[in-house]
């Protein structure tokens, strides 16, 4: 059972946004640290953390990664980290995802927005020196704490995360369209952490990729309360009618257990 557990944003906003870093958590669990995903443009979050966030992140600090899909807002950095020396051959961080996932990155396939082989210096070969490679079941215990996998409805395969810290339990909801059944297994979460899509919604492709605001708000009361908003624009501060939802914000620590 965890003692102490800290969420801690580094990043809130979506791929287009402007002064919100893209969306990038660190969990800090009775002092150990895991990263949710691992964006491009890591020295400007870490810069703008060290001048207003509320706890110290370095380079260093990446020894454990989670992935949820491989798109550059959310991967890119898995190449900024070894170009930077944060991981080397003597000293490899631990990556966290499904299997799929780590298939998908070691191939040379060049797609898009999309992070593989093929768009890091040094190809496989530098992945396989520079990372162990952990893949996850459905159901994983990570050392004092369980998470569970679940796939989203998004461009690229995608998974959302349900961690449970025995007695308290955090979702996250990663990239997704509106999705029913993913809403139903986070709802049994104590914090919940879901992406919204606060734009006009002018194609249907769209609904697919993010979730509208409007949407999130025909969802329960219940939900509403306990659910901070992520993976937000950089207007979103002119958007008022959010129901019970919150923002959440960006290098503040929040104290879960």
């Amino acid at each position: 059972m965890a003692n102490e557990v800290i969420l801690y944003p580094l990043g809130v906003g979506e791929a287009y946004s402007k002064g919100l870093g893209w969306v990038h958590f660190l969990l800090i669990v009775d002092g150990r640290k895991l990263f949710i995903d691992c964006p491009g443009r890591l020295q400007a979050m870490l810069d703008h953390n060290a001048r207003r966030g509320e706890l110290p992140v370095a380079w260093a600090d990446y020894r454990e990664i989670l992935l949820t899909h491989l798109h550059r807002d959310h991967a890119e950095g898995l190449g900024e980290l070894i170009e930077n020396g944060a991981v080397s051959p003597e000293d490899p961080a631990t990556l966290y995802a499904p299997g799929w996932l780590f298939d998908d990155l070691r191939s040379h396939r060049e797609k898009h927005w999309v992070v593989s082989a093929a768009t890091i210096r040094g190809g496989n070969d530098e992945l396989d020196r520079h990372y162990w490679m952990h893949a996850l079941g459905t159901r994983h215990d990570l050392g004092g704490f369980t998470v569970e996998c679940m796939e989203t409805r998004h461009g690229i395969r995608c998974v959302a995360y349900k961690f449970d810290f025995v007695g308290y339990k955090l979702g996250y909801s990663a990239d997704t369209g509106m999705c029913p059944p993913l809403i139903e297994w986070l709802s049994e979460c104590d914090f919940i952490l879901h992406e919204v899509y606060l734009h006009e919604v002018e194609e249907d492709e769209m609904r697919e990729m993010h979730t509208p605001l409007a949407d999130l708000l025909e969802l329960p009361e219940a939900f509403q309360k306990k659910t901070h908003l992520c993976h937000y624009s950089t207007d979103y501060r002119e958007h008022k009618e959010i129901g019970h939802y919150r923002f959440l914000e960006r290098n503040k620590a929040y104290r879960l257990v």
